[in-house]
């Protein structure tokens, strides 16, 4: 394959991503907050992109859908 048929592929839209944070005051200048989010392909190309930039077996049933969180503490001064 070359290397302009790789390029051509990636052209558009490539996911769609959500992504919600929760804020937490904790008092005394502390916030607690929580994050989640997802991100799927919009397409078979950005499928199959998404799954050879990943750490996924060829054989795994991966569909390119990401449900990611995390926690995040904050102080301010």
């Amino acid at each position: 394959m070359r290397v302009n048929d790789l390029i051509d592929k990636k052209n558009g839209l490539h996911n769609a991503e959500i992504q919600v944070a929760c804020p937490i005051t904790l008092g005394n200048h502390w916030t607690l907050q929580l994050q989640f989010g997802a991100s799927t392909p919009l397409s078979a190309n950005a499928r199959q992109a998404i799954r050879n930039g990943g750490v996924w077996d060829a054989q795994d049933s991966f569909n390119g859908t990401v449900v990611y969180g995390g926690v995040t503490v904050f102080y301010s001064f």
